[in-house]
């Protein structure tokens, strides 16, 4: 990817640090970190080894600084709908809606705005539950651990039925749902294949609403099941 095409993505190229960050996020959400070299970041971004060397010190460290910066914004975007929704609800007078909070979270994976980035934190996130380094650890602890207690706090607060050991492992189960979900390259089309046709990776406005369906009917029943048994 050259830098004009990086700037196609409406993203604006501004100086050589930022070049290279822009081409590396680009780069990095295409084919995964381990496939990205630093000749190839800086070829994209018009500059030598030399200089990617000079601002950033080694492929790890602006691995890290890419991945930083999207696992913040993502958390303060889904942070900033979460707010709104609990005000919202809090000026009504009632309780924030599952589908609202799930609606939330799923919309920091497929922003129009920035439409390589969710696929970016998801391999981030992936790379961490399968391959965990000291980096990633602490990244996601810094980084995401308090927009998750958040969603935590509001599930709990939306289904009031669910104890705290539930709620925990339904946002699990959701986080995952997502991940497996924005993270498919899937050069073999599966799930194309699967449904002959029917489903696509690439209709991301109903993969999305399938995504906020199946993981508001689960948290949604658990919730009524827990009711009945009182």
């Amino acid at each position: 990817m050259t830098e004009m095409e990086a700037q196609g993505q409406g993203q604006p190229a501004e100086g050589p640090k930022e070049r290279i960050r822009l081409v590396a996020r680009m780069l990095i959400s295409e084919r995964g970190v381990d496939a990205v070299t630093t000749r190839d970041i800086a070829r994209g971004a018009g500059l030598n080894v030399a200089a990617v060397n000079y601002h950033f010190g080694t492929k790890d460290n602006l691995a890290v600084d890419v991945f930083r910066q999207v696992a913040r914004r993502s958390a303060e975007y889904r942070l900033e709908q979460l707010d709104r929704l609990e005000d919202e609800a809090r000026a009504a007078g009632r309780r924030v809606r599952i589908r609202q909070i799930v609606e939330s979270f799923v919309s920091g994976y497929f922003r129009e705005d920035t439409p390589a980035e969710g696929g970016l934190l998801a391999n981030l996130i992936l790379k961490n539950r399968l391959m965990p380094t000291e980096w990633t650890s602490n990244l996601i602890a810094e980084e995401l651990d308090g927009m998750a207690r958040r969603y935590i706090a509001a599930i709990a607060a939306a289904a009031p039925d669910l104890d705290h050991a539930e709620v925990c492992w339904f946002y699990n189960f959701m986080v995952g749902t997502v991940l497996i979900s924005v993270s498919q390259r899937d050069d073999g089309r599966r799930v194309e294949r699967l449904s002959d046709g029917d489903c696509s990776i690439q209709a991301r406005d109903e993969m999305r609403e399938h995504l906020v369906r199946f993981i508001t009917g689960g948290i949604s029943t658990a919730g009524r099941q827990s009711a009945g048994q009182d």
